[in-house]
């Protein structure tokens, strides 16, 4: 090749210059005087063979990009719900609602059952002794308290014992209290002392029970 030939940035690699052999043409002299062929390499094989080699370095990998932490959520503490206060009582027992639950009646051997509200209420005739037992399941029963029966006809007051989580009374069976309860004008009230007041209808198991008795 005639003159100097600069390859440089062939593929991001620098090739430095090379300077030409002062002997000219094909032929290159030896040190014995004889003549010795040169090959000559193109400016494309020549990058390839350089590409080939690994001169061109790879591309950097790309580095993640760090994603903003995002700050604590403050815990928001649960507000205690207030207990209900329970409601005042009616200033006339006939205007309370009802409580709520039905009445069942059964025979249980020689007694005639009558439950209401799910042994809210309960009366118990034993025909053997010919007695009415009231039963008033309460919250923390102990000792005796005094238990109200109101109806259309009169207020009446029994004495009641804690019994297995109950206020229990018994009356005879021909006790005029009993006919109130069976004749009253759709309910009767029964109070207890440190128990909300029940208001129970007075349906046909309350009659039942009282002449299972007599």
């Amino acid at each position: 090749m005639d003159g100097d030939w600069d390859a440089s940035d062939m593929g991001h690699c620098t090739l430095e210059k090379r300077r030409s052999s002062f002997h000219t043409g094909r032929m290159k002299a030896n040190p014995r005087g004889r003549a010795l062929p040169v090959r000559l390499v193109s400016a494309p094989a020549l990058a390839l063979t350089l590409f080939a080699a690994g001169c061109i370095p790879a591309p950097p990998a790309s580095t993640p990009t760090p994603s903003a932490s995002r700050p604590a959520q403050p815990q928001v503490q649960p507000t205690a719900t207030p207990a209900p206060r329970p409601l005042p009582e009616p200033a006339n027992w006939r205007d309370a609602p009802v409580t709520p639950g039905t009445w069942s009646w059964a025979q249980s051997g020689p007694r005639s059952v009558a439950d209401f509200g799910g042994s809210l209420f309960t009366m118990r005739c034993d025909t053997r002794n010919a007695t009415v037992t009231l039963e008033r399941r309460a919250q923390g029963a102990a000792g005796r308290v005094t238990m109200g029966i109101t109806t259309m006809q009169d207020t009446h007051t029994v004495t009641a014992e804690a019994r297995q989580g109950y206020y229990v009374a018994t009356l005879p069976a021909r006790s005029p209290i009993l006919d109130d309860m069976a004749f009253t004008r759709g309910r009767f009230a029964l109070s207890t002392q440190g128990q909300p007041t029940l208001y129970i209808p007075s349906w046909t198991e309350v009659s039942r029970v009282i002449e299972d008795c007599r």
